[in-house]
């Protein structure tokens, strides 16, 4: 692919649309979920809510069209991608090993996790790993792509910005141009949604925000009527660091105006 560097816009971008819809449910499924992500496409925090599917990928050599399947998982607050692996086969080992790596790298997120009614979210042994990582799981509706709409999304604009109108003559090309994409999302591709901030700045901003309000707290309970002029002094810090990193990598004005609200109330 084609990642040039910051700023570089992936340009060529071609519509393309499924030929056969949406998943269909698994022929016999050992589990099923409501659907409790109710098409509440936004989160408070990272961590709260994740979607899931698998997407497939074509390489030719010669005559010969070979297969690549993406599994990925997606945050709902800061629309980073949590985990990916990329496989020939698309199997339970690709699903399992995917949601295997989120817990790694995130073993204190207990998220709501979101899938449609493929055979490898059905089984029992994935139920089993999620009720094992603390987390909830919801289906989508049999024939519903909106349900995991934000999901469906992300697979539009990789395969838009780096997949459409290339042909990949090698498995290496193919996985060295998804891998570098999902790089360049997370880290270097500004979203409107996110404030124009990159998925991971906007995963360390609202980390931040948390943090911050376990230390409010803990200035309210350690420091009682006293505790209103240590947080004045507080939000300004806050918001000095704010400006100094431009916005990137530390509480907004936003949420400190919102913080110092609540602790207005509250006192």
């Amino acid at each position: 692919c084609l990642v040039r560097g910051l700023g570089d816009v992936y340009k060529r971008q071609i519509v393309k649309f499924r030929k056969q819809g949406c998943t269909r449910n698994a022929s016999d499924p050992q589990v099923t979920a409501q659907n409790r992500l109710h098409r509440e496409f936004w989160a408070g925090h990272p961590n709260e809510k994740w979607l899931t599917d698998v997407t497939e990928f074509k390489w030719y050599e010669g005559p010969i069209i070979h297969k690549l399947y993406l599994s990925a998982i997606l945050d709902l607050c800061d629309r980073r991608i949590v985990s990916y692996v990329i496989r020939d086969r698309n199997d339970n080992k690709l699903v399992f090993d995917t949601l295997d790596k989120a817990v790694l790298e995130n073993p204190n997120a207990h998220p709501l996790f979101h899938s449609d009614r493929g055979f490898q979210y059905t089984s029992r042994t994935f139920h089993m790993k999620l009720l094992d990582a603390g987390m909830t799981q919801s289906m989508s509706r049999v024939g519903r792509c909106i349900d995991n709409g934000p999901m469906e999304g992300f697979w539009g604009i990789l395969k838009r910005e780096c997949y459409y109108g290339h042909t990949f003559t090698s498995r290496e090309q193919l996985i060295s141009t998804i891998e570098s994409y999902i790089d360049y999302y997370n880290n270097r591709r500004y979203q409107h949604r996110l404030f124009i901030q990159t998925p991971m700045q906007a995963h360390v901003s609202a980390m931040i925000g948390q943090l911050n309000w376990l230390v409010v707290q803990k200035i309210r309970r350690s420091f009682g009527e006293t505790a209103n002029k240590i947080l004045y002094y507080f939000y300004c810090l806050l918001d000095g660091v704010h400006l100094t990193t431009r916005g990137g990598f530390a509480m907004s004005g936003k949420y400190v105006n919102r913080y110092a609200s609540h602790a207005s109330r509250s006192a």
